[in-house]
């Protein structure tokens, strides 16, 4: 592994001018924690500058669980870089998702579950139990306006499903009484059994990406797989496992017999080479199907992780330095350019951290509601 990183361009130490970049710094702490920690401080040298930082998924709440995940990875090195973000910025975040429940705000990435997501993974008893009953209401509410329409894992209801789940999950740990995570299931039941609803031929899937839309794709973030993710989540913790199992099973089935070309990622029209991202590519649907497999086990799954795995290692093979994604230019019509990209959803890091995933220390893909 070392000798793959070796070989990156200088620019990829350095390229962590803004937040949404701060997921490769999990990926390089890793194989370096030195590197990591040097690139932190400057960081943390840049960001003293700004006279505002966002607390959601592009800001402290992706900062925050990126320190908890470099404190399972080096504790001696960065443990005290998380304790110390906790005491300082916790009650900001908390803050935050007081003000984001007061516009019926539940994106994944800019509201609610991004931040539950970090008090679950920081083990915050206390704030999580504010944060998880906001979204509990919050959710209540869209659900009786019938604005629940978006069910994307990255910006809509399965977000919400597969937080929820692991705060149960979390919760049932601790001293938190019955009653409180009935209240807590029943929400997840409801919204759970709104998904399923929506099951049905969709071209060649079996989920719209909308409610009552005529599109899908096969991808981290929306579509088919964040179904599956968010479905497998709530088997986790409701009584109706079997249900949701058939359920995840026949996506998972007919997500296999899709071809890639079937499975609408971008494509370099001039190279016929796929994205390889992990948002919308490759690396993203061979990084779910590994996931799902640890729950859904088959010979064929099997085989299609491997070969998409070979897939991913033909581009390795061509240096890594060679990798181009596809990058908007132009919204509307929307235009790409294949550019290098070294970001960890659209990117290169994302890409290697999918690659190198049974290298890597558990729970880097936690902002990404994959960390079963």
């Amino acid at each position: 592994m070392k000798t793959v990183f070796n070989n990156l361009p200088n620019v990829f130490f350095s390229n962590f001018g803004y937040l949404g970049n701060l997921g490769s710094l999990s990926l390089i702490a890793n194989f370096d924690s030195e590197k990591a920690e040097q690139m932190l401080t400057k960081f943390y040298e840049k960001i003293e500058e700004a006279p505002y930082v966002q607390p959601d998924i592009y800001g402290l709440s992706s900062l925050g669980i990126l320190l908890n995940y470099l404190s399972k990875v080096d504790k001696n090195r960065f443990e005290e870089y998380n304790e110390e973000f906790i005491n300082d910025f916790s009650s900001v975040i908390l803050e935050a998702s007081q003000a984001m429940a007061e516009r019926l705000e539940y994106d994944t990435f800019t509201g609610l579950v991004c931040t539950l997501n970090y008090f679950v993974l920081t083990e915050q008893i206390e704030n999580t139990l504010k944060v998880v009953d906001l979204l509990q209401k919050v959710t209540q509410q869209l659900y009786q306006k019938k604005e629940l329409n978006n069910l994307g894992l990255a910006h809509g209801v399965c977000g919400i499903i597969a937080v929820l789940a692991k705060t149960i999950l979390f919760l049932e740990k601790t001293e938190t009484t019955n009653d409180i995570l009935v209240k807590y299931k029943d929400t997840l039941e409801l919204i759970t059994n709104h998904v399923m609803n929506q099951k049905g031929e969709i071209g060649n899937f079996c989920f719209p990406y909308t409610v009552g839309g005529k599109t899908s794709r096969l991808a981290w973030c929306y579509g088919d797989f964040s179904i599956c993710i968010a479905l497998t989540w709530a088997a986790l913790v409701l009584p109706n496992k079997k249900k949701i199992d058939k359920v995840v099973q026949a996506t998972i089935n007919n997500a296999i017999n899709l071809k890639d070309t079937d499975r609408l990622f971008i494509t370099n029209k001039d190279t016929k080479e796929y994205d390889l991202a992990l948002c919308h590519g490759v690396s993203g649907v061979y990084l779910v199907f590994k996931r799902l497999y640890d729950f859904y086990p088959s010979q064929e799954l099997a085989e299609e992780i491997k070969r998409l795995k070979e897939e991913l290692h033909k581009e390795v093979q061509k240096g890594i330095e060679n990798i181009k994604f596809p990058v908007s230019i132009q919204q509307e019509p929307l235009i790409f350019e294949w550019q290098t990209d070294l970001s960890f959803l659209n990117g290169l890091s994302g890409f290697l951290a999918a690659y190198h995933d049974d290298e890597l220390v558990k729970g880097w893909d936690a902002p990404l509601l994959t960390d079963f």
